[in-house]
């Protein structure tokens, strides 16, 4: 594909536009080389469409399992609220850091306009899989770009979601802002399944003891992406600017516990995993 204005030629990967700017391309490979490899070891790939169409309900045998658990109650609150907000009529999504595409997948089911974005695009864990196990021809828009240049133009969406993704920009806050752009007059973005602390401190030691743990385990070392984990001081400040809605989704008994093992044996306060609604503020009536 080709910008005139910028003289720039974007390729293609299985029909997937590639939008990554020049400048951030060897950035963005030396990440994805050492992220697919955590993925592969940690078993994430979808294997089969079987697999694949019953996320985010995955089978007991999935070794991760449990968190498809509180992702699925996740799921189910967004439908909800969907429903609620906006009714039964089709939306213009986009689903920002869509990874394999199962949200996207779920949504244009239900009859939705889906633009799916990540920078994966391999088979398994990231766009690609939506194309090879969706079946032909695919409705959803597959994109790949950055949280932070993202192809669109302003008011392009009805609703943004970033589901279970945003913590992995590296300033989440400045992203959110821009991403705003994007939404039309009275539309939503959501943000589900991010990693949220009070304490910068706690966030930190959660990476750090991540990547231990992972390095002992698969003798490597954890990439370091974005950010890792949003902070509840900065989506207050986002009340400033928008209208936020905040929920505590009840994810169980066993959610909680480990929290408060977390909280004993780590040393550190365990991340919450908060509901976010933003939308734009009402315009003044004309006098």
């Amino acid at each position: 594909m080709l910008c005139p204005g910028d003289s720039l030629v974007f390729p293609t990967f299985k029909g997937i536009p590639d939008f990554i700017l020049p400048e951030r391309r060897a950035t963005i490979e030396r990440y994805l080389t050492a992220y697919r490899a955590v993925r592969s070891r940690e078993q994430w790939p979808c294997a089969s469409r079987q697999a694949f169409e019953r996320l985010p309900f995955a089978s007991c045998a999935d070794p991760n399992a449990s968190v498809w658990r509180l992702r699925g109650r996740t799921f189910h609150t967004l439908l909800a609220d969907l429903e609620q907000r906006f009714g039964t009529r089709p939306l213009r999504i986009l689903d920002a850091g869509a990874g394999n595409g199962w949200l996207s997948y779920h949504l244009s089911r239900r009859k939705h306009h889906v633009v799916a974005q990540d920078i994966l695009v391999n088979s398994g864990d990231g766009l690609a899989t939506v194309r090879d196990f969706y079946g032909d021809p695919v409705p959803i828009v597959l994109v790949r770009a950055e949280f932070d240049f993202p192809p669109f133009m302003p008011r392009s969406f009805d609703v943004i979601i970033f589901n279970a993704s945003l913590h992995h920009a590296p300033d989440p806050y400045g992203t959110i802002v821009r991403t705003m752009n994007l939404l039309d007059e009275k539309g939503a973005l959501y943000i589900t399944d991010s990693p949220e602390f009070r304490d910068s401190r706690d966030g930190e030691l959660m990476l750090a003891q991540r990547a231990r743990e992972f390095s002992l385990r698969h003798s490597m070392d954890f990439p370091s992406g974005g950010k890792g984990y949003l902070l509840s001081r900065e989506m207050e400040q986002l009340r400033h600017r928008y209208p936020v809605e905040r929920k505590d989704i009840p994810f169980g008994l066993a959610f909680t516990v480990r929290r408060m093992i977390t909280r004993i044996r780590l040393r550190r306060r365990a991340a919450s995993f908060p509901f976010y609604v933003i939308t734009r503020p009402s315009l003044p009536r004309s006098a």
